[in-house]
Formats: structure tokens, sequence, C-alpha cells
């Protein structure tokens, strides 16, 4: 027997998609086809497995668009480091599945994220989902097998020191 969820795209309309015809986080990320950085990020820090993992969990993802008005060595630099790539990542999982709906009804809520530290999520004129207060949700519950996916239009607030070449660069936004 097949189970339907509804998949609302803020542009796209909705579509109803089969619980049996979902795959796991890496895997939706992969099909949708605008997550490549995130993708190769993910793989780097060895965090394929558990992402492939039974869950639940959801990730705020940045799209590939997001990754363009960094500066052109942050990524490299973070990808030569899987740990503090790891952290970083983490950062955008929750240990948990949680739906838009979930957030709505829950108006403002601090969660804790993979890596330990507590992500702010907020709602804003009862619609617009914000994280850290700067982060907004702009397409939501991407279901998956084992979670949800929530693209975002920024990286997440985080605080993490990256060396590299023996200096210390501290940022504090992905």
């Amino acid at each position: 027997m097949k189970f339907w969820h509804l998949l609302t795209l803020s542009s796209l309309g909705t579509f109803a998609i089969a619980q049996e015809d979902l795959v796991d986080i890496p895997t939706t990320a992969a099909n949708a086809g605008s997550y490549k950085t995130i993708l190769t990020a993910i793989e780097a820090a060895g965090l394929s497995e558990i992402l492939s993992g039974e869950g639940p969990y959801t990730v705020f993802a940045p799209s590939d668009a997001v990754f363009v008005g960094l500066d052109p060595a942050l990524v490299p630099c973070l990808m030569a480091q899987p740990e503090a790539l790891a952290a970083v990542l983490k950062y955008h999982v929750l240990p948990m599945k949680l739906e838009s709906t979930k957030i709505i009804q829950t108006i403002d809520m601090e969660v804790e994220t993979l890596n330990g530290e507590n992500l702010s999520i907020d709602v804003v004129n009862g619609a617009r989902v914000v994280l850290n207060d700067d982060v907004n949700v702009v397409t939501a519950d991407i279901s998956a097998s084992n979670g949800v996916i929530h693209e975002i239009d920024g990286g997440t607030y985080h605080s993490v020191s990256v060396i590299r070449h023996k200096t210390i660069v501290s940022f504090s936004r992905l």
C-alpha cells in the first residue's frame, strides 16, 4: 500500500509523492540537482553514511546559489579540514524530523543540532521561518525516507575557527 505525502514548493505548486518512492536525504538532495556543493561537503566531512541512515533527520540545506557569494577560499579551506567541516554541517542537521507545520505551530523554538549546539527557529508574521534571526527557509518540507530537507538562503550562524597554513581564520557565518 502506498502512503502519499503532499509536498508544497513555494513557487512550483503542490505534488503528491508516494511514501515508498522516497529515498534518503543525500539521494533526495542529489535528485533535486541544486545541492551539489553541500553534497560534496557532506561527503568530504564523512557524513554521507549518517545522513543515509535510519534517522529521522531535518537538514537545513543551502542551495548551490548560496555558495556563489562566499569568499572563494572558504569552501576549499573547509573541505580540506573534515573535522571543522563536519562541525559546520552538523549545525545544519537536527536529530529529528521537524516539518514546517510543527515549526509554524510552535512559533519560536530552540533546538539542539547534531553537533550539540542550539539553533534558534522563529516564525515571522505567521509564515516566514527564520533561523538564528538571519537565514530564511525558502523551500520547506522536501520529503525523504529518513527525514526532511528545508532549503535555506544562507548558512546558519556557527562559531568555528579554521586553521589554514598556520593562520587561524575565524568566521561566524557559512
